[in-house]
């Protein structure tokens, strides 16, 4: 099944969402709907990639330029500044970039749908959302946008922003630098997964490799020549690393993996506080191998090389022979995993440990997860 044209899959969108606490009202009426489309340039970056309202949302002049001329934008931001509305960080950002974010009351306040009417605007934002599909030539994610495009949300599903977006069939879909894929489910709260619908099923498994970018890492260092433990590759291999990492630090799982994540992927100097002081401990060739890395590259180098070996191995392998094999079985990728229906699991499965063997040559612990949970 094959849709020859995804930009014909485009539905104009017309909505926006501004805090409760704001009234367009302020501003002349010209300006009402550009003021209102920044706002939620500002909070929907923070909704889709699961940032917190207080972080800063990067505002590139070449972004604000798809749908409105400087000579509007500028005095729009300035009133909204001057207004107490948002505020500005001039040292983020880079050169022809500005951060912002909203300020109190606005930032704590609920967000509500405001339509946007202004012809003009209408006419760029749809050009920009077709655009954007437009920019997707590799087939898996054509393949991948076409399947996203089927999804619904079931009737009984809240009225709030994140779900209201696929109701509203804005299927907004980015694949960063990196390789990675975001779209309006990647940072779904988990509470509203059992809404979702993915081709008419209700039911849809996440089919994922355990410590999927660890075991990818300690093949990766082996390979380049550096020595890593022998407990460390098994424990990543079987899924237990940040089990035992966690019990060392005495803390939970979930805190053990927070902890190793930063440690590894953060600055060379935290290799010698108490954490680092555990993971040397423990693995000892591991931690002088990721110490001498990070003193040799720039501190993101390791994380960024992880993640695009990660969306090669997962996307651009497994999710793209799984496109190929079987076309008319609905797939999704959400981070690492592929989401799938219950006849796509086995088939699935396969293919990520395919992919492994192929670029690894390593046999990883396979996760399957009702995603819908």
């Amino acid at each position: 099944m094959v849709i020859p044209d995804l930009k014909a899959d485009v539905v104009p969108n017309t909505t926006v969402y501004i805090p409760t606490t704001f009234d367009p009202r302020v501003l002349v009426p010209k300006d009402r709907d550009c003021a209102c489309w920044m706002l939620n340039a500002i909070t929907q970056d923070q909704r889709r990639y699961g940032w917190t309202p207080e972080a800063w949302v990067p505002l590139p002049q070449a972004f604000l330029r798809t749908a409105m001329e400087y000579s509007v934008y500028q005095p729009i931001l300035r009133q909204l500044q001057g207004d107490r509305v948002i505020e500005m960080d001039r040292g983020a950002g880079g050169e022809n970039c500005r951060c912002y974010r909203l300020l109190e009351p606005h930032r704590s306040a609920k967000q509500v749908a405001y339509t946007i009417t202004k012809n003009t605007l209408l006419k760029r934002m749809y050009r920009f959302q077709v655009g954007v599909v437009d920019a997707l030539k590799e087939p898996v994610h054509q393949s991948l946008r076409r399947w996203l495009s089927t999804v619904t949300v079931a009737d009984d599903g809240p009225d709030v922003p994140h779900l209201d977006e696929l109701r509203r069939k804005d299927f907004w879909m980015k694949v960063c630098d990196y390789g990675r894929i975001h779209t309006g489910l990647t940072s779904l709260p988990k509470r509203y997964r059992h809404f979702i619908r993915l081709a008419g099923h209700s039911e849809l498994y996440a089919v994922d490799v355990s410590h999927c970018q660890f075991v990818l890492m300690a093949s990766w260092l082996r390979r380049e020549g550096y020595a890593v433990d022998s407990d460390f590759v098994q424990q990543v291999l079987g899924g237990r690393l940040y089990d035992t990492f966690g019990a060392a630090l005495g803390v939970d799982r979930e805190k053990g993996k927070d902890a190793l994540i930063k440690l590894v992927y953060g600055l060379p100097r935290r290799y010698n506080r108490p954490h680092g002081e555990v993971f040397q401990r423990l693995y000892p060739q591991a931690w002088d191998s990721c110490m001498t890395y990070s003193r040799s590259y720039p501190h993101e180098h390791l994380s960024l090389h992880m993640q695009r070996l990660e969306s090669k191995v997962m996307i651009g392998s497994a999710a793209h022979l799984f496109t190929e094999f079987f076309p008319d079985e609905p797939l999704l990728t959400i981070h690492d995993a592929l989401v799938v229906p219950r006849s796509g699991v086995f088939s699935a499965e396969s293919l990520i440990k395919d992919a492994f063997d192929t670029h690894c040559d390593v046999k990883p612990t396979i996760k399957k997860t009702l995603w819908t949970a």
